[in-house]
C-alpha cells in the first residue's frame, strides 16, 4: 500500500498535513474536485488551489515523486485529501 510506505509516510508527515475524505460523506467536495474514480488523492495549496489529482494506485515511488515536485513548488505546506469510495 502506497500510503503505508515508510518514505511517503515521512513525506507527508514532514511537508502535508492529511486528511481522508469518504466520497458518500462529503459529495460536494467530491463534486467540486471533479473526482470520478477511487482511490483520489487530491493535493492542495494553503489557499485552496488544487496542485495536482492523483487518480488510482500509483506505487510508493511515484506518489513520493509527485508529492516532492509538489512541495518544492511556490507553496511551502498543502494539505492531501484522499477520498474513497467507502
Amino acid at each position: 500500500n502506497t500510503l503505508q510506505d515508510p518514505q511517503v509516510l515521512t513525506e507527508i508527515q514532514q511537508a502535508y498535513v492529511a486528511a481522508a475524505v469518504k466520497a458518500a460523506d462529503a459529495p460536494n467536495l467530491t463534486q467540486k474536485l471533479q473526482i470520478r474514480s477511487f482511490p483520489t488523492t487530491v493535493i492542495i495549496s494553503h489557499e485552496g488551489r488544487v496542485l495536482d489529482t492523483i487518480s488510482g494506485y500509483v506505487p510508493p515511488q511515484e506518489f513520493r515523486a509527485r508529492l516532492l515536485s509538489n512541495e518544492h513548488s511556490s507553496v511551502t505546506r498543502a494539505s492531501i485529501s484522499h477520498a474513497s469510495a467507502r
